[in-house]
């Protein structure tokens, strides 16, 4: 049978709170590896024949735009400080290398998602930015069949999923101007069903 070489397609990655890109990615090595694996297609006509189809994905997977913070609230007590605040605070200052680099969507407040909006322009931005690269050759129409290096989908764990599905919405709302060429979403660990944010749809 022929072998088929794509274009490599691309999946946008979006990570949880208090994590990186970096991270989620790193424990997503088995899936990596089935995205690369060839695939078999049996032909209807001909079932001694096959063709393979090399399927090049890259998971493509950016950090949050927000240092994550803590929700556990501050011990205001000045009351001779015990042993036990200074251990946990000894604690905390042995973390602070660790959690500096780790990153959040939003902080959240109640029901509102502050930096939403931020983080849905920085990825809408990429969004463009990268399918943009490589279909404008001359025309504004983008062959589905040959998008190469283009983001296809996107794929979201825990505050991530959350955030996918937020753009799942605007992109159907917008009728898909608004991440224009998006073919699937991927939510894992999500938020279920929950009240949208009260600052959802962002304004502008």
């Amino acid at each position: 049978g022929d072998t088929r070489r794509r274009g490599r397609r691309k999946i946008l990655v979006l990570h949880g709170n208090r994590q990186t890109g970096e991270l989620l990615v790193g424990r997503m090595k088995s899936l990596k590896r089935k995205l690369l694996k060839p695939r078999v297609y049996d032909n209807d006509d001909d079932k001694a024949s096959s063709r393979n189809e090399n399927h090049d994905i890259d998971l493509v997977a950016i950090d949050a735009p927000f240092v994550w913070q803590s929700d556990a609230t501050v011990d205001n007590d000045h009351n001779n400080g015990n042993d036990e605040r200074l251990q946990h605070q000894r604690q905390e200052e042995d973390q602070e290398q660790d959690n500096f680099l780790l990153r959040s969507w939003w902080h959240r407040d109640g029901n509102e998602y502050t930096g939403l909006e931020d983080s849905f322009s920085a990825i809408h931005d990429l969004w463009i930015a990268t399918n943009s690269n490589h279909t404008n050759d001359g025309n504004n129409v983008v062959d589905d069949n040959n998008n190469d290096n283009n983001f296809e989908g996107i794929l979201g764990f825990s505050q991530g999923a959350r955030l996918t599905h937020l753009i799942a919405l605007l992109h159907k709302a917008s009728h898909g101007k608004l991440f224009s060429g998006l073919r699937y979403v991927i939510i894992s660990s999500g938020y279920g069903d929950v009240p949208l944010p009260i600052n959802f749809p962002p304004k502008g």
